[in-house]
C-alpha cells in the first residue's frame, strides 16, 4: 500500500488553472479540427462550452449525473451543432 506524505487540495485553482487550461486546449482543438466552419469564432465556441461544462460539474458534485455522463455531455452539447 502506498503511503502518501503530502496531499494537495486545490479549492481555488491556485495549483491548476482550470479555466485557462481548458481554454488553451480547446482553442488548439478548435484550430486543428477547423471548427470555425461551425462556430463564428473560438470565443463563440467557448462561450457555449464553458457554462455548460460548469453546470455539468455542479450536477456531478451533487450526484445528479455520473462521471461518464459528465464526460460525454460536455462535448456532445458543444459538438452536436457540427453534426
Amino acid at each position: 500500500m502506498i503511503k502518501y506524505k503530502n496531499l494537495f487540495i486545490d479549492l481555488d485553482d491556485t495549483l491548476w488553472d482550470t479555466y485557462h487550461n481548458n481554454q488553451e486546449c480547446l482553442e488548439e482543438m478548435y484550430n486543428t479540427h477547423h471548427w470555425d466552419q461551425h462556430y463564428a469564432s473560438f470565443e463563440a465556441f467557448f462561450s457555449v462550452y464553458w457554462p455548460y461544462n460548469n453546470l455539468l460539474w455542479s450536477k456531478y458534485r451533487n450526484r445528479e449525473i455520473n462521471r461518464q455522463m459528465l464526460i460525454f455531455e460536455r462535448f456532445h452539447h458543444v459538438l452536436s451543432p457540427m453534426g
